[in-house]
């Protein structure tokens, strides 16, 4: 379990398990993860090897520690974020140029995501100042659990993180981009083929399994069960009993019918899709997409506390160009690298050919594109509204650009 997780995140599950082992991605197939490591990413984390774009030296790592969270006092030295440092002047005596310190960036454990973010944690996006990214992926419980520890400088989390942060913990997360969107193939609503039930109208009184209590998809689904059908939502003492599930065990137990139903997406999605053992009652995100007008669904937004980002503004705006650019390479030529990935970790090539041939099925980053702006602030509002979240968000006044 990760050590001084912020008093914000939601209990922990599965709490006799130990924090993630980090696993550096190799390339040669005697390192292929085994079945178990794949299918338990609560077991492990996998850090993409590191790169360096120059030859540069590096500053001294940063170590951003939010005091509200852990309760541990800090002297001064290492409590304050560290800016770009400065290196050796030239004949002129100027600064030659900055280098930002490594940035260790967790995202969600998702083939996929390791598209999207090949680019950039391989080194084939160039930049002068940020020659050391380090990539974690994390299942969606263990990010929550880790934002605000201080072990990433940035991550790519569930939409539930700012609001619960900020109210609970007096985290000042900021928006640097949105991403994992959905485009109406994606996150849907699953039971056995024989099953009676129909329609999500009919998990009254079921039992309903996602991947994470905070995660999008569940206050999705949450939204739409009240919205749609009138179903009493919460967590505890509504209309459904929910149960919290790592991915592919998810899977697993509404294929044996251990639970009535399960929201899946992603990988376990795309497995259920080709599972004559399991039928789709209801597609999530476009039954969201109807509930709010139209907004586009999303999952996460990258994120960072502000007083890292004042220390670090052009680091933190060089991040945001080569996280765009990463898409762009990923959605140009994630055919040319795809089989690196399927060697490494064993996705089917055919799930990131789902992912990321089309929009329909999936749209990875977003970016600050106004419409994903506007998106966000309809989720955190009718959020809000049904009291799922503590407190209004005003997403233009957060978002850095």
């Amino acid at each position: 379990m990760v050590e001084n997780r912020p008093a914000w995140c939601p209990p922990a599950v599965n709490a006799d398990r130990d924090d993630p082992a980090v696993v550096s991605t190799r390339h040669d197939a005697s390192d292929v993860p085994s079945t178990t490591e794949r299918n338990d990413p609560m077991q492990r984390r996998t850090t993409l090897m590191r790169h360096r774009m120059s030859a540069v030296a590096l500053a001294l790592g940063i170590t951003m520690v939010a005091a509200a969270c852990s309760g541990e006092p800090q002297d001064d030295a290492a409590a304050a974020p560290g800016g770009p440092a400065t290196s050796e002047p030239d004949a002129s005596g100027a600064p030659a140029g900055e280098v930002c310190d490594p940035i260790n960036f967790a995202t969600i454990d998702d083939d996929a995501h390791r598209v999207g973010w090949y680019a950039l944690s391989n080194g084939l996006i160039e930049s002068d100042i940020l020659t050391d990214f380090n990539v974690s992926y994390l299942a969606l419980p263990a990010l929550a659990q880790a934002a605000g520890t201080g072990e990433y400088q940035m991550m790519q989390a569930s939409l539930a993180v700012v609001p619960f942060a900020r109210a609970n913990a007096g985290l000042d997360f900021r928006f640097l981009g949105f991403g994992s969107g959905y485009g109406g193939s994606g996150p849907a609503f699953y039971v056995q083929a024989d099953s009676d039930i129909t329609s999500p109208e009919q998990f009254a009184g079921q039992t309903l399994g996602v991947q994470g209590f905070t995660s999008v998809f569940a206050r999705e689904a949450q939204l739409v069960l009240a919205e749609t059908y009138g179903l009493a939502f919460p967590i505890e003492g509504g209309d459904i009993t929910w149960v919290e599930l790592d991915p592919p065990t998810l899977l697993n137990a509404v294929k044996e019918g251990d639970i009535d139903g399960a929201v899946l997406a992603y990988q376990a999605a795309w497995l259920a899709q080709q599972d004559p053992a399991l039928k789709n009652v209801g597609q999530l995100d476009a039954m969201y997409q109807e509930a709010t007008d139209g907004s586009i669904p999303f999952g996460s937004a990258i994120i960072a506390e502000n007083e890292y980002i004042e220390a670090n503004s052009e680091c933190v705006a060089e991040f945001q160009r080569m996280a765009a650019e990463s898409n762009k390479y990923a959605e140009e030529h994630y055919t040319e690298f795809a089989d690196e990935i399927v060697e490494t970790t064993g996705v089917a090539p055919e799930y990131l050919e789902y992912y990321w041939a089309t929009d329909e099925n999936y749209m990875f980053y977003g970016g600050l594109e106004q419409e994903w702006v506007d998106s966000a602030q309809k989720f955190y509002d009718v959020m809000t509204e049904h009291g799922l979240y503590p407190e209004a968000l005003k997403v233009e006044e957060l978002i850095v650009e």
